[in-house]
């Protein structure tokens, strides 16, 4: 009566952890473009 209960915790920890590692993905390529564009930015202004 154990095995399902642990793999069912087991799964939802795995898809926990990769919910976690894709958001933290999403929002670190979206850092990543909106400082690329306020550099860009910046440089046109200064050229």
């Amino acid at each position: 009566a154990w095995m399902p209960l642990l793999v069912h915790v087991y799964d939802f920890s795995t898809g926990l952890f990769m919910t976690s590692v894709i958001t933290l993905y999403v929002a670190t390529t979206l850092f990543f473009l909106f400082a690329c564009s306020k550099l860009l930015a910046l440089l046109r202004l200064r050229g």
